[in-house]
């Protein structure tokens, strides 16, 4: 397994080096841990693409972190995209709001959207051993009893909702879905669920 950052990561190198092979427009917004939205204007060529891979490989940066949210990238893209490009927007989804619906609505109408969900066993259940550390950050943390039979179904039955609820979410949009483990292979994941996408697209 790794992390879903990581996972992330491989799945935009992915689909970037597919779309300059196939001589497509390349850009890109990224967001989550960082700084300030990344924003990388599309091209033919692979400026782009060299680009969003030499900063998704990069050490992270010193200092203070600030949370780029997904809404706030969703914005930015919706400001950025041209009309009728295919969008692919990579997350783990953990926040799923009205303002997400409202983003992804005005997107969907002007472009083709994939939701590519970044997903880890842990984030739908909880191993049971013991007390556990949970941190946001170095000054905001606390310990879990994982053995906890309830805490544990609660865990897992938020997860579930979540997923429910970004998957009625697509469906009533319209937009494709590709999810993606952190303890799977990644490639024929990704394979795979564009195979679908593509019969998705030809209905």
């Amino acid at each position: 397994g790794t992390f879903k950052s990581i996972q992330a990561a491989r799945c935009a190198a992915l689909l970037g080096w597919c779309a300059n092979k196939s001589s497509n427009f390349l850009g890109a917004v990224l967001f989550g841990g960082i700084n300030k939205t990344e924003y990388f204007k599309p091209t033919r060529t692979r400026r782009s693409l060299w680009k969003m891979l030499q900063y998704l490989s990069r050490s992270e940066t010193k200092g203070p972190k600030r949370i780029i949210e997904l809404n706030a990238a969703m914005d930015f893209t919706n400001k950025k995209a041209s009309p009728s490009s295919l969008v692919f927007i990579i997350s783990d989804f953990i926040n799923i709001d009205d303002q997400l619906k409202t983003q992804l609505t005005y997107l969907n109408n002007r472009c083709q959207v994939v939701l590519i969900s970044i997903n880890d066993p842990s984030d739908q259940e909880i191993i049971p051993i013991g007390d556990l550390l949970f941190s946001s950050d170095k000054v905001n943390c606390f310990y879990v009893d994982t053995k906890n039979i309830d805490g544990r179904n609660a865990y897992k039955k938020q997860w579930e909702n979540r997923s429910l609820k970004l998957k009625n979410m697509a469906t009533n949009l319209g937009i494709h879905t590709i999810s993606l483990s952190t303890d799977r292979d990644i490639f024929f994941d990704l394979c795979n669920g564009l195979k679908s996408f593509t019969k998705y697209r030809k209905k």
